[in-house]
């Protein structure tokens, strides 16, 4: 893709900018020594430049003499000491000085007063804050950043670190107040740098020199007893950004966020814009994890949406020693008992429910996996009915060899099996087979064949187009190959919007194609306990 194709995806992937943080708020915050509120305005911040935050990201804080911060990108979660309080500044600076300098730095030979003191701890601790928020954000457009230089702590560390600075100069600009405290913040850096033993001390000639190479220093990974070097190279980094007139954190994040995000998307095209295009979020489902490979039993579910749209919930028990299976199905905090204790039609180490298609409160089908020789799966279908309070199980013929496989309702009702025996669950795959027939009778109705697919297939339509998920995006497949991407901008998130790049989602499962078009699912909630009812409103075919 050219370079202005590129930047121009680059602008359509940008969501349209928040309310930023203003100086007042954030000093008023800092003034309380108000540790969750300025969390909250530190993501104010970068919203406010359009950055997209990750619903799911957590604050934690410790005490205020906690000085092992970080972002931990896998839990999606920020560790931070606490902004002081008016009774904690001097322990707050002498544990910093024992921290960074062995104590040689002298806290009081340097702050002209305690309301300086107090002002200039306070303001250290949202220069973390903004810090670890920086990673927070340059993890989620850039993840691979942190190889790209083999994995140079240094780079990893100058990412944030521009960004930071950016935002501190954005302030500057605005506010006397701030622009006074990066004056005496760079006094005070420099000043500690100067206490860290000469043999730690690190040096950078020049941001210029920084920016052509950020890995001319060689900065290792700091543990807790071990940050006097690391601190060095922190100094240093600040001490360049902060001493020049930069370019806002929005024109940090046009230059530096956008553009890999937008490479990411480049061959990944969404559908046109359409007038009556919606993603919204309409319900909660409390206590809920979806089953998975390595998630069964109580409290993991299968989700499936009924012909009315009406959302169900089933999930299995296996005791391998006895070869019974219990199975529970009903509307989410109702589930009821269809099997207890039964006989598995055939034994088997271990089995798990894949997934559930239910027509309506006495009828719904499922597919059941278990392990094979080597890597294979074989997948057994099953229908479940009910009849004067009766519920009745039939076990079809066990799918053998297989990798992957999926058991969906089209929006007519017809059933649709869909297996392959060389898949990748979360990238591109091949292989994929698909077989569409009517489930009173048996009998096929069509064939299709997909030669390549990006992830899982989620929902299929009467004449065999899929809907699957992988990179945080919801793709439609045609049966030709061609597809479009229908919901997401490659970042995950709980975001409904009214265009396929302004939405983002977690953890989709469960959708199911709706007659009237729509395409209902299950979306995990950011705090990871619970789901979400979405529905999607969109042109199919591209249209």
């Amino acid at each position: 893709m050219s370079p202005p194709r590129l930047c121009a995806l680059a602008m359509l992937l940008a969501p349209l900018p928040a309310a930023a943080a203003t100086p007042a708020e954030i000093l008023a915050a800092l003034a309380a020594a108000d540790s969750p509120a300025l969390a909250d305005l530190v993501q104010q911040t970068y919203e406010g430049a359009g950055l997209s935050w990750d619903d799911r990201l957590v604050w934690r804080f410790e005490s205020y003499d906690y000085t092992f911060n970080y972002f931990d990108p896998r839990e999606q979660l920020i560790v931070l000491g606490s902004v002081p309080e008016a009774g904690e500044i001097e322990a707050y600076w002498l544990n910093w000085s024992r921290t960074l300098t062995g104590g040689r730095w002298v806290p009081a030979a340097f702050f002209t007063d305690p309301a300086e003191a107090t002002a200039l701890a306070r303001f250290n601790q949202f220069i973390i804050a903004l810090h670890e928020a920086a990673h927070a954000v340059t993890y989620r457009y850039d993840y691979g950043h942190v190889a790209r230089h083999d994995y140079s702590v240094n780079c990893r560390e100058f990412y944030a670190d521009r960004l930071t600075a950016a935002a501190l100069d954005d302030l500057a600009e605005a506010a006397g107040a701030f622009a006074s405290l990066r004056t005496r913040y760079l006094a005070l850096i420099a000043d500690m740098d100067a206490s860290i033993a000469p043999q730690l001390r690190h040096s950078i000639p020049s941001l210029a020199a920084l920016e052509a190479d950020c890995s001319l220093i060689d900065v290792a990974q700091p543990t807790p007893e071990s940050l006097e070097a690391y601190a060095s190279a922190f100094f240093e980094r600040h001490r360049l950004l902060l001493s020049v007139d930069l370019p806002s954190l929005a024109e940090m994040a046009e230059a530096h966020l956008f553009p890999p995000l937008a490479a990411f998307m480049a061959d990944m095209p969404h559908i046109p814009a359409h007038p009556d295009y919606r993603l919204e979020s309409i319900g909660t489902v409390p206590e809920f994890q979806p089953v998975s490979d390595f998630l069964q039993g109580p409290g993991h579910f299968a989700p499936g949406f009924a012909d009315d749209g009406q959302l169900f919930l089933a999930r299995i028990d296996y005791d391998a020693e006895t070869a019974r299976i219990d199975l529970h199905f009903g509307p989410p905090g109702a589930l009821e008992p269809v099997l207890l204790a039964a006989d598995y039609p055939a034994a088997a180490r271990d089995l798990q429910l894949v997934n559930i298609a239910p027509s309506n409160p006495d009828l719904f089908h499922g597919l059941i996996s278990e392990p094979q020789q080597g890597a294979a799966v074989g997948f057994t279908p099953f229908t479940a009915a009910r009849t004067d309070g009766q519920w009745e199980v039939s076990f079809g013929d066990t799918l053998p060899d297989m990798q992957l496989a999926r058991l969906l309702l089209t929006p007519s009702g017809r059933l649709a099996l869909l297996a392959s025996d060389d898949a990748q669950p979360w990238g591109f795959n091949a292989g994929w087979v698909g077989v569409l027939f009517d489930p009173a009778t048996g009998e096929t109705v069509a064939t299709h064949g997909y030669d390549g697919l990006y992830g899982l297939p989620l929902a299929v339509s009467d004449t065999g187009q899929l809907i699957t998920i992988a990179y945080d995006l919801l793709y439609e497949f045609e049966t030709d190959g061609r597809f479009w991407v229908v919901a997401g901008n490659g970042l995950p998130g709980l975001k409904d919007g009214t265009t396929p790049a302004t939405t983002e989602l977690i953890d989709p499962s469960g959708a199911r194609l709706m007659p009237d078009g729509t395409l209902l699912f299950l979306d995990a909630a950011p705090d990871g306990t619970s789901a979400v009812i979405r529905r999607l409103n969109y042109p199919a075919g591209g249209q």
